[in-house]
């Protein structure tokens, strides 16, 4: 198991990111697997600072587990609770009809990740975030200015004529 630790700041995103791009690298994951654990593990961690610390002081840990074909990232906090596995689908065509910005970044982490498990433990919160491996080899993937939760997210925000 490896892990990286970093401060519950935006700025510090960029840390984990390198990370997963190391942890990918080595165990060959493929680019669009390696973009889908970025997007996700970069929209649920800025949810983690955000949410669960409030932009308050605090920090995530994020660690890379390799089992049976699969990699897990679990990230681990210490702010407050949220079960993302409970919250159910959200109905699309209302988000277009209503123009509703935001609530997206759960239901696009679902599409794009084959497992997410949540427990509440000793550590604090862990979301567990799983990719079964296709040992394909690993392209080159960096992760844009507007990520692609991001971009999904403004896709809603446009105002419709």
């Amino acid at each position: 198991m490896e892990q990286v630790c970093i401060p519950a700041r935006m700025g510090a995103l960029k840390n984990i990111r390198n990370f997963i791009t190391r942890i990918g690298r080595k165990h060959n994951l493929s680019s669009s697997d390696l973009y889908a654990f970025k997007a996700s593990v970069d929209e649920a961690c800025s949810n983690i600072i955000e949410h669960g610390y409030g932009f308050e002081d605090g920090s995530i840990t994020a660690r890379a587990i390799v089992h049976d074909h699969r990699l897990t990232i679990e990230i681990v906090d210490q702010g407050k609770a949220f079960n993302p596995t409970k919250l159910t689908n959200p109905d699309l065509d209302n988000y277009v009809k209503i123009s509703k910005k935001g609530g997206l970044g759960i239901f696009i982490m679902r599409r794009l990740l084959d497992e997410i498990d949540y427990q509440s433990t000793e550590d604090g919160n862990v979301l567990k975030l799983t990719k079964y491996l296709n040992q394909t080899p690993t392209a080159e993937v960096s992760i844009p200015a507007l990520t692609f939760v991001q971009r999904v997210k403004n896709m809603f925000s446009i105002a419709r004529p």
